[in-house]
């Protein structure tokens, strides 16, 4: 009996594959470099960058993607970003604007320093999109406000949207897609605020 036993167990786990699983991979955005301005109407002034808010928007560390055919979509299982969404768009607008020389110093949302502005942002969409016909993008659509401390008013306000093609269809496009948005962004950014 015990050699049966023994038999039947060799043939149930001989049976059974041995299926290695995939490591996650983990993606950080790259800090985009963005040209010095020269003459700003900021130069004397303090900005704060504040936490982006979301509208429907999942800026933690998971990466979604959208298949447009039928709606569906979901999150990356073996991909994710190594920061925050939301710790890494505040990342690229503080060394971004801290390299533009637009203001005179540039601090975190959570600095206790006094500020003359404030830069606000509200994050519409970061998603990977899918089409019917394979092709994917990175679609990106974020809005900002400066925010004068003392008056309490907005100075200026801007939508930015963008849609970018993505290499290949896996997180690893979209990643790319999005780091080529944000270097674009960035630069706008700079350019909207300066004027």
């Amino acid at each position: 009996m015990r050699g049966v036993f023994s038999i039947i167990l060799v043939i149930f786990f001989a049976a059974c594959s041995v299926k290695k699983l995939e490591p996650l991979k983990l993606y950080t955005l790259n800090i985009p470099k963005v040209q010095k301005v020269l003459n700003s109407p900021y130069k004397n002034k303090t900005l704060k960058v504040v936490y982006p808010l979301s509208i429907g928007v999942n800026l933690g560390y998971k990466i979604s993607y959208l298949y447009l055919k039928d709606g569906d979509g979901g999150y990356y299982v073996n991909s994710q970003f190594k920061e925050t969404l939301s710790y890494q768009l505040t990342r690229i607008l503080l060394d971004t604007l801290s390299q533009s020389g637009l203001f005179k110093s540039v601090v975190p949302y959570d600095s206790d320093i006094i500020e003359d502005l404030r830069l606000e942002s509200t994050v519409f969409r970061v998603e990977h999109q899918v089409r019917e016909d394979n092709s994917s993008y990175a679609v990106v659509d974020i809005e900002f406000r400066l925010v004068d401390m003392e008056s309490r008013e907005i100075l200026k306000s801007k939508r930015f949207r963008y849609t970018k093609e993505c290499k290949t269809t896996d997180a690893k496009g979209f990643i790319e897609a999005l780091n080529e948005i944000f270097e674009e962004l960035s630069q706008d950014l700079i350019d909207w605020l300066r004027r």
